[in-house]
C-alpha cells in the first residue's frame, strides 16, 4: 500500500478503441480495467499497477457526441529522463502509427528535447527528454 494516493484522470470518449494504439501500445501503459455495457458505458483503465495516476476513458452506448479537446492547449505532459526509455517510447509511438504534432510554446523553447502527440479525441501529450526543475 502507498503513502500517497493514486490520481485517476478521467474523460468521455467518442471510440475506446481508437485509443488503444495511442495509450497502450504507443505510451506503453497497460489495460488495468475494462468493462463493457454497466448501465450503458464502456470504460477502459490505462496505467500501471505500481505508478500513481491512471487514465479512465469512458464511452455512453449510442452516444457519438463525446466532446472533443477545446484547443490544443489540453495536454498531460510526461518527463522521461532515461535515454534509453526516451528512444524506447518515440519507437513505440512511431510504430503505434501515432503522428508527433506541434508541442506547446513553452517546451519548445525549454532547454529539452520534447515531442507532442494527440490521441483521437484531440488531447494531447507532451514528452519531455530531460528533468523536472522541482
Amino acid at each position: 500500500m502507498s503513502d500517497f494516493p493514486k490520481l485517476r484522470l478521467s474523460r468521455l470518449t467518442k471510440d475506446i478503441e481508437l485509443l488503444i494504439p495511442f495509450y497502450r501500445d504507443g505510451l506503453g501503459f497497460e489495460i488495468l480495467d475494462r468493462s463493457e455495457n454497466v448501465d450503458g458505458m464502456d470504460t477502459i483503465l490505462f496505467g500501471h499497477k505500481d505508478w500513481p495516476y491512471q487514465f479512465e476513458f469512458s464511452h455512453h452506448r449510442g452516444d457519438d457526441q463525446a466532446p472533443r479537446a477545446p484547443s490544443m492547449e489540453y495536454y498531460r505532459v510526461f518527463c522521461i529522463e532515461d535515454g534509453a526509455q526516451w528512444n524506447k517510447m518515440m519507437h513505440s509511438m512511431f510504430d503505434a502509427g501515432v503522428s508527433q504534432v506541434t508541442p506547446p510554446a513553452q517546451y519548445v523553447q525549454g532547454k529539452y528535447p520534447c515531442v507532442a502527440y494527440e490521441d483521437a479525441d484531440g488531447y494531447r501529450v507532451v514528452l519531455v527528454h530531460g528533468h523536472w526543475k522541482k
